[in-house]
Formats: C-alpha cells, sequence, structure tokens
C-alpha cells in the first residue's frame, strides 16, 4: 500500500466500505465532483484541514491514508476512537482564509456531541 498515493488509497476505501462516490460526498457532506476530485489513480490527494477530520469520521485511518501504513479502517484497530482523536491535527490558523477557519468552526459545531462524547469515553 506504500507504493499508492492518497487519491489511489481513498479509492480502495470506498471499494472496501461498499459506497459509491455519492454516498462518500454524503457522509463527508462535501459535494459529489468535491470527492470525485479526491478520489482514483491520477487525481489529487488532500491534506486539507477541513477534509481529513472529516474522513476520520467516516471510518478512514488517517495514518494509512497519508502514508500507507498501518490498518485501513478505524474500526479495526485496536483504539478505535481514540485513533479519531489522534488524527484530527488542527491546522495552524495563521495559514488559513477567513473562509477556510469558517468551515473549520462550523464542522467543529456540526461534530461537538460526538467529539464530546468520544473524549468522555476516553476519559474512563
Amino acid at each position: 500500500m506504500k507504493n499508492l498515493q492518497p487519491s489511489e488509497r481513498l479509492e480502495l476505501f470506498l471499494k472496501q466500505k461498499g459506497w459509491s462516490y455519492d454516498h462518500f460526498a454524503n457522509i463527508i457532506n462535501v459535494s459529489k465532483s468535491g470527492s470525485d476530485k479526491y478520489v482514483g489513480s491520477g487525481k489529487k490527494s488532500t491534506y486539507s484541514a477541513k477534509i481529513l477530520p472529516k474522513l476520520s469520521m467516516a471510518d478512514l485511518n488517517i495514518s494509512w491514508y497519508l502514508t500507507g501504513e498501518g490498518e485501513m479502517l478505524l474500526s479495526s484497530t485496536k483504539k478505535g476512537e481514540t485513533e479519531i482523536i489522534q488524527n484530527i491535527k488542527l491546522p495552524d490558523l495563521k495559514n488559513m482564509t477567513t473562509n477556510e477557519i469558517r468551515e473549520l468552526l462550523k464542522w467543529f459545531d456540526e461534530n461537538h456531541d460526538k467529539l464530546k462524547s468520544i473524549v468522555s469515553a476516553l476519559d474512563k
């Protein structure tokens, strides 16, 4: 898997999950055309601060997506939800546009309850 690009790994992930591009786009809350540009051979890989956390929430191990190392699915790791938290890398806000910061804040607002329950479970 290490010789594959992240966009190719993303295609394998969709096949593993049995998801269409439409379903995947819906899961990560982007347009179908937005998801199409990141999936498959020759497509660009995304390192976007607004997309990577969404991929984690869709059960994709970000470490595997970026490097090809480890398990593809977070649910197949023993760490489970801990991996989700560890894989969310907050961007350097100084290098983000105002719109990117607004999108990131919107994502956190929309996922606040889920993140809070994950943190609570980790604290136990």
